[in-house]
């Protein structure tokens, strides 16, 4: 279970008040990178709506303990199989540049697969551009590979 909460500046000892407090579902309480007090905590229950009505009460209590928000912003709920799914994922996608899309695409150049990505609407969007060009996530060009609509031949030029 991940839970966020409003954050006004909290300090660190309301940090571990909070964890101190969660402590017996083995939370791991922080700053989230949005700036949100962040918990992850294990719920033992027997469904989900249960786990989820445990954890709002156990954060909120605990952070009312503690003298912080118990605004909740964010609540996640993951079957224990799912946890583990997301864990053994790497943290960062594959990532690939101009060149290496057009590599995924098939035989195009460096020069129209970079044309493609920038007049194709359909085409991934860029996750962060570098000196050296884009950069985009490896799994979303090949998605777009099998749904593009490929024509042989040169495109033709703009009168």
């Amino acid at each position: 279970m991940h839970v966020e909460l409003h954050n006004d500046s909290t300090p660190d000892t309301v940090l571990d008040a909070l964890t101190d407090a969660l402590t017996a579902y083995h939370a791991s309480v922080g700053i989230a990178p949005n700036g949100r007090v962040s918990v992850q905590m294990t719920v033992d229950a027997a469904t989900a709506r249960q786990a989820f009505d445990t954890a709002l009460k156990a954060v909120t209590a605990a952070a009312r303990a503690a003298g912080t928000s118990t605004t909740v912003l964010g609540v996640e709920l993951l079957t224990e199989d799912e946890f583990d799914r997301r864990l053994a994922q790497p943290p960062i996608p594959e990532l690939v540049g101009v060149t290496e899309v057009a590599e995924i695409l098939g035989g195009m150049t460096r020069q129209r697969a970079g044309k493609l990505a920038v007049e194709n609407d359909d085409f991934p969007p860029a996750v962060a551009q570098l000196v050296s060009g884009p950069v985009f996530i490896a799994e979303q060009v090949r998605a777009f590979k099998k749904r593009w609509p490929r024509t042989p031949g040169r495109p033709r030029k703009a009168d």
